[in-house]
């Protein structure tokens, strides 16, 4: 990767973590599991082996104040790519958040369409 990309990414971090104000409801999606290691192993195809759920999951809470976590059991680190019923289960808590944002909303005391 281009050095302006990778400092784009640390930049966006250090802003997560000095915490953001999304007025909205966040989702987030991660594995149930971490394989960060230098070989390949089978078991990689059903956790994330990129990125570390437990400080993904960490910095979630810096969003905003209505996060909502979602473990996708045997998820891959980009969900989409996970097998069928990773896949299924990521799209079924997307699809359930949706439903129940769509309508009027508060979210710190302010009423939202």
């Amino acid at each position: 990767p281009r050095a302006g990309w990778m400092r784009a990414i640390y930049n966006a971090q250090a802003e997560v973590s000095r915490r953001l104000d999304i007025r909205i409801p966040v989702l987030v999606c991660t594995s149930d599991r971490t394989m960060l290691q230098p070989t390949w192993d089978e078991a990689m195809r059903e956790a994330d082996s990129v990125l570390d759920i437990t400080a993904i999951r960490q910095a979630a809470l810096n969003l905003g104040d209505v996060v909502t976590l979602a473990t996708i059991r045997g998820g891959l680190h980009d969900l989409s790519l996970s097998r069928p019923a990773a896949r299924r289960a990521c799209a079924g808590h997307a699809d359930c958040r949706t439903t129940s944002s769509v309508g009027n909303i508060t979210v710190r005391g302010e009423s939202m369409p």
